[in-house]
């Protein structure tokens, strides 16, 4: 497969008795159907608080978020996902407002992220009655960096003088 196809970068192939083999950009994983694939996430949510926003709050870290929740949502539940998990949802950059979002899986490539990261890529997410949407993206350019970023949907961007959610982030290492 990976000599006859070299072009193609993302593939399962049963190779029997439950084994799969999955290629994903250079990254080949053997898979055993019974192991569960998704592994716990690296971000968990600690708390939420609302607060005045400032344009002086500094964050402490990549482990504190601030987003603007639009009154209708400020009940909704948060949680942390995978961009697998969120299927090709779309998102709003900061630097789109105005545009039309585009598909989550574009921005990673738009930034850089390398093929074989983008699916385990954390996503916090709001819940809307049924449907979700995604409030913030973590951006890491490599396994190794240790300074990501978190990219926030427009629709949440903070603006000076309103209520904020400043919300707390812990990470499991």
């Amino acid at each position: 497969q990976v000599e006859n196809y070299p072009g193609k970068l993302q593939w399962t192939i049963d190779v029997g008795d439950l084994w799969r083999v999955q290629r994903n950009g250079n990254v080949l994983t053997l898979v055993h159907e019974t192991e569960s694939i998704s592994d716990s996430l690296p971000w968990y949510i600690v708390e939420t608080n609302h607060v005045l926003f400032d344009v002086n709050d500094q964050l402490e870290s990549d482990t504190e978020l601030i987003i603007k929740l639009p009154p209708k949502m400020e009940s909704s539940s948060l949680s942390m996902k995978r961009v697998k998990d969120v299927g090709n949802m779309r998102f709003l950059p900061q630097w789109r407002k105005g545009r039309s979002p585009i598909k989550i899986k574009e921005l990673l490539r738009g930034q850089k992220i390398p093929l074989h990261l983008r699916d385990e890529t954390s996503v916090l997410c709001i819940s809307v009655g049924s449907e979700d949407q995604i409030v913030a993206v973590y951006i890491q350019q490599s396994d190794e960096d240790a300074n990501g970023k978190w990219i926030i949907h427009s629709d949440f961007e903070p603006t000076k003088g309103n209520s904020v959610t400043r919300i707390t982030l812990g990470t499991i290492n």
